[in-house]
């Protein structure tokens, strides 16, 4: 059963990134679908170690096609992703050190993110790069 699935909305218009938000809205369906088997914390540190390469490479990408094209919100937008890395981190380091809750915590605020900033943040840089992408 799926908990999450990619929607239209959920689209920026620009396919590269698009895919990669695909990829985190599939890594927050499995966390769900383990919890709901009682399997989270199992799966807990796979997640953890995608979500990381998930960040190097997802917010390169739009960092990158935000400085080249001189997107006026790049700095806060940046700052935005260095929070989500410490958040990840500080969770990671509570699941090390034995936090029972831990895949709850994460599965609460991967949703936010998704919520917030994807849905929210993220749908303000997509007109603005796709108009200077197609030039």
């Amino acid at each position: 059963m799926s908990f999450f699935q990619w929607k239209d909305s959920m689209s920026v218009g620009i396919d590269e990134i698009d895919k990669q938000h695909m990829h985190l809205v599939s890594l927050i369906d499995d966390l769900y679908n383990a919890m709901s088997q009682g399997q989270g914390q199992n799966e807990l540190d796979r997640i953890f170690q995608e979500l990381f390469d998930y960040t190097k490479t997802h917010f390169f990408t739009e960092e990158k096609h935000m400085f080249v094209h001189q997107y006026p919100g790049y700095e806060e937008h940046k700052q935005e992703h260095e929070k989500f890395v410490e958040k990840i981190k500080s969770y990671k380091e509570t699941f090390d050190a034995g936090d029972q809750k831990a895949a709850v915590k994460v599965a609460n605020f991967l949703k936010d993110w998704l919520t917030n900033h994807i849905m929210k943040t993220d749908q303000q840089y997509g007109p603005y790069l796709r108009e200077r992408m197609n030039r």
